[in-house]
């Protein structure tokens, strides 16, 4: 009966451990958010997840849909026709990161990335994207 007890309160920790842990990021469990440019915008949720997504008219369309870049920005900038973002890449459960980075165009939606830092100086120039249109972290932007 004791080693019945037991396993049930084991069973019990872990359920509520494990159901603690969910990520819904909801508008009532974010930190923060501000638009961006158009219907982009950045959120910082309480599990310190930063991400970019875009706003839509369609409520029936799934949240995650919405989500452009769902976590781990590091940096971002924008201007009126393009958002800039890094984002640190966890590899092997977390052991190793690499920094990826991001091109949206909120005129056409279009998305390029994630692309190494070579790539993405490359397709800036090509964008014509404005040298000092400088990377920094989002809660700089905090107001």
């Amino acid at each position: 009966m004791k080693t019945k007890k037991i396993f049930f309160i084991i069973l019990i920790t872990t359920m509520f451990s494990i159901s603690g842990c969910a990520q819904t990021d909801t508008p009532e469990e974010l930190k923060y958010s501000y638009d961006l440019v158009d219907d982009f915008f950045l959120y910082k949720s309480n599990d310190d997840i930063v991400g970019i997504a875009i706003k839509s008219n369609n409520s029936n369309e799934n949240e995650e849909k919405k989500k452009i870049i769902l976590e781990n920005i590091s940096k971002v900038s924008w201007n009126e026709n393009f958002i800039l973002a890094e984002q640190i890449e966890r590899i092997q459960l977390g052991k190793e990161e690499k920094k990826v980075y991001w091109i949206i165009n909120s005129n056409t939606q279009q998305i390029y990335g994630p692309t190494e830092y070579e790539e993405f100086n490359n397709q800036r120039k090509e964008l014509n994207i404005d040298e000092n249109l400088e990377l920094k972290s989002p809660d700089s932007y905090k107001k």
